[in-house]
């Protein structure tokens, strides 16, 4: 299964079958998720469709590969750790620390 596209809503769909399901989600004070999200699945539609990776490990094998690139542009492998630990700082920030 390759993500379909934002362009087709997929993302409102994901979002609300998460809902349904009982999981929780991250706090939007922005009301900006479901289009980050939509970047993301986007994001993620290209990957697959250049590298044919299956939807059950598309993430990780595009986490993979911007290791590869973390590593390339700085030759040291501590420094996705770091992008990463800034991601995770950015995403605390736009959902102010919590879940809903």
């Amino acid at each position: 299964m390759i993500f379909t596209p934002a362009s087709s809503q997929y993302h409102v769909y994901a979002i609300r079958a998460h809902e349904e399901a009982g999981r929780p989600s991250a706090p939007d004070p922005e009301g900006m998720n479901a289009q980050r999200i939509g970047w993301a699945v986007a994001t993620v539609a290209k990957f697959q469709k250049l590298t044919r990776t299956d939807h059950e490990d598309a993430l990780t094998d595009l986490l993979c590969d911007l290791r590869h690139l973390a590593f390339h542009l700085s030759g040291s492998r501590e420094y996705f750790d770091h992008v990463d630990r800034m991601a995770a700082a950015s995403f605390e920030e736009e959902t102010e620390g919590g879940t809903q």
